[in-house]
């Protein structure tokens, strides 16, 4: 249900954009220092959809190609206690 982004400097909104036309998103990690980002779909088949679109459909965001794959990680896992 987890969508890595690589090579991405964008904000929280701008990954979320990315990501809505495939289906529900429960949770965003956005690790801007690295240029990577995670989206959680409540389904794996919305996250299917976004890695099988973007594999043939290039993402480019500030003249950066997005790289779009699945995540090792199953689901998002945050620290509540780690808020900003």
């Amino acid at each position: 249900r987890v969508v890595h982004l690589r090579n991405i400097d964008a904000s929280e909104v701008e990954i979320v954009q990315f990501g809505l036309p495939f289906g529900k998103i429960t949770n965003v990690l956005n690790l801007r220092k690295k240029n990577q980002a995670f989206l959680e779909f409540d389904t794996i088949d919305h996250a299917q959809a976004m890695v099988e679109y973007f594999s043939s459909v290039p993402i480019l965001l500030n003249g950066r190609q997005i790289f779009v794959q699945f995540s090792n990680h199953q689901e998002l896992k945050t620290d509540p206690n780690n808020a900003n």
